[in-house]
């Protein structure tokens, strides 16, 4: 039996204060892309950045409209299984100390994803549609 690699992916996301908006996401690009540049890109292969939109969603009945924060989503994907340790071990903690002064209007946490399943849409064909 074919072992699969489990494709791992580091997940930031930060609550950030209105009133940095602009400096944080000029700044938040260019952490990134530091971050995805690491160990000549040998660390993660690609970082994106997500920003969230409840509004898609519709309004709930209770929610505030009056918003003081906005949140965004980081997610790192692994090049491999070893990869998110060394990053968190070599360099998390000085990239940590290196955030801007705008630092307390900025809650963050983190989570590291590992993918347990992923379900594609079944082939089709131009004149039979599915094909099973």
């Amino acid at each position: 039996m074919e072992s699969k690699k489990e494709q791992q992916i580091y997940e930031v996301t930060a609550e950030v204060d209105i009133s940095i908006i602009n400096e944080w996401e000029n700044w938040i690009v260019e952490h990134v892309r530091e971050i995805v540049a690491l160990d000549d890109g040998n660390i993660f292969s690609k970082g994106v950045i997500n920003r969230l939109n409840n509004s898609l969603l519709g309004s709930l009945p209770d929610e505030k409209s009056t918003t003081t924060t906005s949140t965004y989503v980081m997610q790192y994907t692994a090049v491999n299984e070893t990869s998110i340790t060394t990053y968190i071990q070599k360099y998390a903690p000085t990239l940590r100390k290196a955030v801007p002064a705008f630092a307390d209007k900025i809650k963050t946490s983190r989570r590291i994803l590992v993918e347990y399943k992923t379900i594609s849409n079944p082939p089709q064909t131009k004149n039979f549609g599915y094909v099973f």
